[in-house]
């Protein structure tokens, strides 16, 4: 009773039907003669995931998955309410060296002369979603997102959504859509290459009760994308052999000693104290 008081009140919602006898036709016109279909191909789609990640059932790892930016202590959707909505992450593009002799179709590349490639920044642009009741209110949060985002230089530049790593450098452009009071903040950043690991790998070698190591053997890896310059801290007199070379390190900090390349590295030393061995991962 309710539909039918419902239907009286909204004549509108009344469906109304035709049949071939309501209407003026040839049978010929109608049906499939008079509007075959045919197919003409069937193709199967499958759906790749290109990337995916497996969180754990906690608080903390839905935490860590929001989608908001971390630069400079400030947090995009924490402190100004903005979600990203799109992210771009762009490779970046080989530092070429090449050079063609005259009156030849040969070119010589030289871009990794001493042993690795070179390449220039890359690009991330990320673009936030901002919706206040108001324009007014609007434009007072595009504002604050702006200021933060337009004095990011020479930073470290930290997305969750990308796990431990992060990226450094500095803001480069800015664009801004607006469509009936929402808007769209799309932000540029030039930034170093590489992913930067948020933390130092640490291996540590230390002899007890003034005993000395003798060609000790020590392997660890570098997963980076490229070879690495670790920095070495003693307390005392080592030896180091690595890749045909040797290497005094005395007491003190040296950063400027040889490079680990990627994948397994064996290094053989004598001497006693303690010595740490820190170097940070970058990868494409």
């Amino acid at each position: 009773e309710d539909y039918l008081n419902l239907l009286n009140e909204r004549p509108y919602l009344k469906i109304t039907e035709w049949s071939v006898n309501d209407i003026t036709c040839s049978p010929e016109e109608l049906g499939l003669s008079g509007s075959p279909t045919k197919v003409k191909n069937i193709e199967s789609v499958v759906f790749q995931a290109k990337e995916s990640k497996v969180l754990e059932p906690t608080d903390e790892a839905i935490d860590a998955m929001m989608k908001e930016l971390i630069i400079n202590g400030k947090k995009s959707f924490e402190n100004f309410g903005a979600y990203i909505s799109e992210r771009k992450i762009s490779l970046p593009k080989k530092k070429s060296i090449t050079e063609s002799p005259p009156f030849s179709n040969l070119t010589y590349d030289f871009s990794g002369i001493n042993g690795e490639i070179y390449w220039e920044n890359r690009e991330l642009e990320y673009s936030f979603d901002i919706a206040e009741f108001t324009t007014d209110e609007m434009e007072v949060e595009k504002t604050k997102l702006t200021d933060w985002l337009l004095n990011v230089h020479d930073a470290d530049i930290y997305d969750p959504y990308i796990g431990d790593y992060h990226y450094h450098g500095s803001f480069d452009s800015i664009s801004w859509e607006e469509d009936f009071g929402a808007g769209t903040l799309t932000a540029v950043f030039s930034v170093y290459p590489y992913k930067i690991a948020n933390e130092a790998k640490v291996v540590t070698v230390e002899t007890v009760s003034g005993k000395k190591y003798t060609d000790y053997e020590l392997t660890f890896e570098n997963n980076s994308s490229h070879r690495i310059m670790p920095v070495i801290e003693s307390t005392g007199e080592y030896n180091i052999v690595f890749g045909g070379l040797s290497y005094s390190v005395g007491v003190g900090t040296y950063e400027d000693t040889f490079y680990l390349f990627p994948g397994n590295n064996t290094l053989k030393i004598t001497g006693s104290g303690k010595m740490t061995i820190s170097f940070v991962e970058e990868l494409f």
